[in-house]
């Protein structure tokens, strides 16, 4: 605490030594609309917020969307190859295993997080990269806001009003012999009414092959094909009804699988998602709105197969599992009194889950769920905001619960500030954590094993989450220093139980952990430079129940601090070399962590350089994108199999 005192009371003196000139003060800063649902500028937000911009997007030679959250500090990215297919795992501060289940997920305010699984499927979100305005990450527990989910935080993923995008555009992007991506994409439009209309088709090879240190060679099959479409309408009906209609959805082909494996054949996984969404947005006055949104997810994959003859006789196996959610939202946004904004609203939604083997006989289950919420800013003087809010949540498997959530911020300087702020969330079970019950059967019926089951009094995970951070805002620069601790109580995995005379797993409560540290978050521009700068270093305590019944009596527990990687940092430096010529490169490392079903990194360190060239084509915008890869060498960030190569992507891309 000392530590944390020293450096606030020296960060007053220090704010309007950050460098903000004349221009940066006199000019808009940027807003915020996730954290509170209330715009606010970086110094009243009541928690740390990243903030990628589409100039960070392009600068950053992501070919993934999910390449771009390693811009955030103390985010990491790693890439799973399993029994359940090849996943990327998207995590604020490590601890998980290949389903991130602790941060919602949103695009365009719409819940992309699956009560299934858990976390989002994020190869088979129907987004394009082209698409996305900017994107919102709020690095902290805002249950208070979102719920049940948004645990440790909350990717709001915002794509451009369609009248920002029209006419035509086509992108085409492709590696040596493995990725290749078309994007294509029309707005149009009269009066009132524009929309836009965006298709995609992606195929990847995945990683190659693997040989282990031992020299056992395993061909990994990971190929994914995707095809997707999706539609954004806007409409102004009036001088103050808006109204927006979003619909789209992804197919194609997921290889899963192993030559080796007599109980995991290869094969070829169909998944299928879509999803239908309309908001309306009505102005009451200059300081007040109300807002309604209504939308509709499915995701559904298909994956039956018979395994090869065994001893007794083949396994009739089906890993399917169909999601869906029905979500109503009402909010409303006003000022009672000058110093004092406010929005309240509720929410209640619909989820169910089928699955055939995870619930043994392919039973449905259905998670009903109504929350109110309320976020409060106060100004009580010139210099002081007070964010004050709460969360009333109920759902018919977990009961009753709330997350509060109250910020004190001081206004330093011009554009200084300081704050601290408290909250708590949870996180319900999942439909296959609160339900498992796995079984094996044989082509004629028999039970042959029983792989999960789960625990029955299994409890939401909780947090408790605590923040100093000091910062200086301005249009193109700013910065803030956050010092945090996160306690969380009543982790939620699987454990093996050696009760049994083959591997079988439960789901059940598994520990606690402890998470203590400081994050730095920079950005710094001008009309030729881009600078953003992440860093994050966290101590972790804390432990975890590993295996039951290790011996007669006895159950294993672990330590969790290597599940948490001390040292994440993030370095994006973007230069203008000459007229419509860039050059950006970004350099990522984490220490050594693990992830639970994974492997021991061992650290990973990341270099990408893109040399970007724009130029006319017949009096249309074009640009050529050159992006080499792991300029560092190869590198694996979850396994030991899924090695990432030295690659080079190549973009063309028009507009007319």
């Amino acid at each position: 605490m000392s530590l944390t005192v020293l450096m606030l009371s020296g960060a007053v003196d220090a704010m309007d030594e950050f460098g903000l000139d004349g221009e940066d003060y006199l000019s808009e800063l940027p807003v915020v609309l996730t954290v509170t649902r209330l715009p606010q500028s970086m110094a009243e937000l009541p928690t740390a917020v990243t903030l990628i911009d589409r100039e960070m997007i392009e600068a950053s030679g992501a070919v993934e969307l999910t390449d771009l959250f390693r811009l955030v500090a103390g985010f990491q990215v790693g890439h799973y190859h399993g029994p359940d297919g090849p996943r990327t795992v998207v995590t604020y501060h490590g601890n998980t295993n290949q389903y991130s289940r602790r941060m919602q997920v949103l695009i365009d305010g719409r819940s992309v997080y699956t009560w299934g699984t858990g976390g989002a499927e994020w190869t088979d979100l129907p987004v394009a990269i082209d698409d996305i305005e900017r994107i919102e990450v709020s690095r902290g527990p805002n249950g208070v806001t979102y719920g049940s989910n948004a645990f440790l935080g909350v990717i709001n993923i915002i794509t451009y009003h369609s009248s920002a995008q029209q006419g035509s555009h086509v992108r085409l992007s492709s590696d040596n012999d493995q990725y290749r991506d078309t994007v294509l994409r029309y707005g149009g439009g009269k009066g009132d009414f524009t929309y836009r209309v965006t298709g995609r088709y992606q195929t990847d090879d995945g990683f190659d092959d693997y040989t282990s240190p031992g020299g056992s060679f395993y061909e990994l099959n990971d190929d994914t094909e995707t095809s997707s479409l999706s539609f954004r309408g806007d409409y102004r009906a009036g001088i103050n009804d808006y109204w927006t209609v979003q619909a789209g959805g992804a197919a194609g082909l997921r290889s899963v699988g192993a030559s080796y494996d007599l109980l995991d054949p290869v094969r070829d996984r169909d998944v299928v998602t879509h999803y239908q969404q309309v908001q309306w947005k009505h102005l009451l006055d200059s300081e007040s709105e109300i807002n309604v949104q209504l939308y509709h997810n499915l995701h559904k994959v298909d994956d039956q197969f018979v395994t090869v003859p065994l001893p007794i006789e083949s396994l009739d196996v089906d890993t399917s599992m169909q999601a869906e959610r029905y979500n109503l939202e009402i909010s409303h946004q006003f000022r009672p009194l000058h110093s004092l904004r406010m929005v309240w609203g509720g929410e209640v939604r619909v989820d169910e889950v089928t699955a055939a083997d995870y619930f043994d006989l392919g039973e449905t289950y259905q998670q009903n769920l109504a929350r109110a919420f309320i976020n409060i800013e106060w100004h009580p003087a010139q210099r002081w905001v007070i964010n004050l809010g709460d969360m009333l949540e109920h759902s018919d498997q977990f009961g009753t619960y709330h997350s509060p959530r109250l910020a004190i911020n001081r206004l330093v300087g011009e554009r200084g500030y300081l704050r601290v702020s408290s909250g708590r969330a949870y996180r319900n079970p999942t439909a296959i954590e609160d339900n498992a019950d796995f079984k094996v059967r044989t082509e004629s019926g028999n039970l042959v094993f029983d792989a999960y089951d789960h625990a029955d009094d299994i409890q939401p995970e909780r947090i408790d989450s605590t923040e100093f951070a000091f910062g200086a805002e301005g249009r193109n620069s700013s910065y803030e220093i956050k010092i945090f601790r996160e306690k969380i109580d009543s982790e939620i995995d699987a454990v093996r139980d050696n009760a049994w005379p083959y591997d079988h797993w439960t789901m059940m409560n598994v520990g606690h952990t402890i998470n203590e540290g400081v994050e730095l978050q920079l950005k710094a521009r001008t009309d030729n430079v881009l600078t953003s700068v992440a860093y994050s270093h966290v101590r972790t305590t804390g432990r975890r129940l590993d295996e039951l019944n290790l011996a007669p009596t006895e159950d294993k527990w672990v330590d969790v601090d290597g599940a948490v990687p001390v040292h994440t940092v993030n370095a994006l430096l973007s230069l203008r070399l000459a007229e419509r010529f860039w050059a950006s490169l970004n350099y990522y490392a984490a220490s050594t962590m693990f992830y639970y079903a994974g492997d021991l990194t061992g650290g990973v360190r990341i270099a990408d350089l893109s040399l970007t060239r724009g130029f006319k084509v017949a009096g249309h915008d074009a640009k050529l994108q050159l992006i080499l890869k792991n300029l560092l060498g190869s590198y694996y960030d979850f396994e030991d199999e899924t090695v990432s190569e030295r690659n080079a992507y190549l973009t063309l891309q028009m507009d007319f």
